[in-house]
């Protein structure tokens, strides 16, 4: 028969054995948490890329559909000049015109807008923010 002292020493015993087996238990778990997230996160970035290429096909599937179809309303506009009794050279010029000049005012509203994007109003409250303030009570 066992003494009190040694039954409390085999029951302490098991205590560090069951709360080393419930930390190992735990571990274990949290590791198997963090790679299903990580293998998780790995299959929808690759889902994202594939998306992401198919997305930039259509974009320019897209964009060579647009400019057909914009090509093909020059033609009907340059047949319905020519059908006016306008030269064909006459009308091809006057779309060419017309184009560039739509040309020209995109790019000058593009570098009117672009200052929108340089945020001038939140430069300027953060430019107050930055420089020292100087004492002009003197």
């Amino acid at each position: 028969m066992q003494s009190k002292a040694e039954q409390e020493a085999a029951s302490r015993e098991t205590a560090q054995v069951s709360l080393l087996a419930q930390l190992s238990d735990s571990w274990h778990a949290v590791l198997s948490q963090i790679s299903g997230a990580v293998d998780l996160a790995a299959l929808e970035a690759r889902l994202a890329a594939l998306s992401l290429l198919e997305m930039l096909a259509l974009a320019i599937t897209l964009a060579v559909l647009a400019i057909t179809a914009w090509l093909l309303v020059l033609v009907l506009i340059a047949l319905a000049l020519m059908a006016t009794g306008l030269p064909l050279w006459l009308s091809v010029t006057v779309l060419l015109v017309t184009n560039l000049a739509a040309c020209i005012w995109i790019v000058l509203r593009i570098r009117r807008k672009s200052a929108d994007a340089t945020f001038p109003a939140t430069r300027s409250v953060f430019r107050e923010y930055t420089q020292p303030q100087h004492d002009t009570a003197e």
